[in-house]
């Protein structure tokens, strides 16, 4: 637009000037003239120049609100830091006492998928001649290991407590046992896959250590229970496993039948009416309506034979 402007007042110009020749007042006016009509042209370029940025400006500042606000969406996504996922253990796992030994690293990736689950008194948790899929940490409660005798009654062969694990011929890489798994003062225990123990053996050698001294503190157990069958009396074993029931409690009172007792130690029941009811005298437990109560441990232990400290002794080297 200015150039068309411009090009009028050059015409106009030169028409003037072709009609007032040699006239020096009309050229100075023809110069004024052409000096005002430029000036005039420019300041209206001017303005439309401004008026073109006023007009423009808005969708300009909006693309650049749109740019602002959209930017920190795009960016956000790649400032976040994935968080790691943490199974949820249950409570009672340092219950344990050989899972406490653990460092907290081996212990979460050897309770993956771990469950805490009550027994009772005579549940079964693996039964002889299967494949033991399940292997269990007690964090109360005891669990007997028992032979299955088909000539005779069934025997108690050990006792697994807080102290240890129930499923020794897994951590030995077989996978079944002719002995039972059953509960016998109810109590609480982690249940864990086979496989988990498995992998977990061959990963951590920490793990696989601790576990291979503890089946070898049982077989001491169980010769040690041998032999104290064959040797000690009746009176002594029984003192023997009432000091042990305890310590795997951790209570002086528990829940057990005489029936149940004479069970475990392979006598008769009556044998084990006249065996409390003598230590009972002594003021040594008390009993009534299937609960003992041991109220002299000292005493006790007076009672008991040499077995119940050897195998006590053991035990405490691998969970201390």
């Amino acid at each position: 637009m200015i150039s068309r402007i411009a090009v009028k007042l050059v015409e106009q110009l030169k028409a003037r000037q072709a009609g007032q020749r040699g006239s020096p007042g009309a050229c100075l006016r023809m110069t004024v003239t052409a000096s005002v009509g430029f000036m005039k042209a420019w300041s209206l370029g001017v303005g439309l120049r401004r008026r073109e940025r006023s007009v423009r400006a808005p969708p300009a500042r909006r693309s650049e609100i749109l740019v602002l606000c959209t930017l920190p969406y795009r960016r956000a996504p790649s400032k976040l830091k994935r968080s790691r996922y943490t199974p949820s253990m249950p409570d009672d796992v340092l219950g344990n006492r050989l899972l406490a030994v653990l460092a907290p690293e081996e212990r979460d990736r050897l309770l993956r998928g771990v469950k805490s689950e009550p027994f009772d008194a005579h549940q079964v948790l693996y039964t002889g001649g299967r494949e033991i899929s399940h292997v269990y940490f007690p964090v109360s409660g005891v669990v007997s290991l028992v032979i299955k005798m088909r000539d005779a009654k069934d025997v108690e062969a050990t006792t697994i407590g807080n102290e240890g694990v129930v499923g020794i011929p897994v951590i030995l890489g077989v996978g079944s046992t002719t002995m039972e798994a059953l509960g016998q003062i109810p109590g609480r225990a982690l249940k864990i896959a086979a496989r988990v123990i498995l992998e977990e053996i061959r990963r951590t050698a920490n793990v696989n250590r601790l576990l291979l001294r503890y089946a070898d503190a049982m077989m001491i157990q169980l010769a040690q229970h041998a032999a104290c069958n064959r040797s000690h009396s009746i009176e002594q074993r029984c003192a023997r496993w009432l000091l042990m029931a305890r310590d795997r409690v951790g209570a002086n009172e528990f829940p057990l039948t005489q029936q149940f007792l004479a069970q475990m130690l392979g006598v008769r029941r009556a044998t084990v009416t006249m065996i409390a009811g003598g230590l009972h005298k002594a003021g040594l437990i008390d009993y009534r309506r299937g609960r003992i109560r041991i109220v002299d441990g000292r005493g006790l232990e007076r009672v008991a034979c040499e077995c119940y400290d050897v195998v006590r002794r053991v035990m405490k080297t691998v969970t201390s």
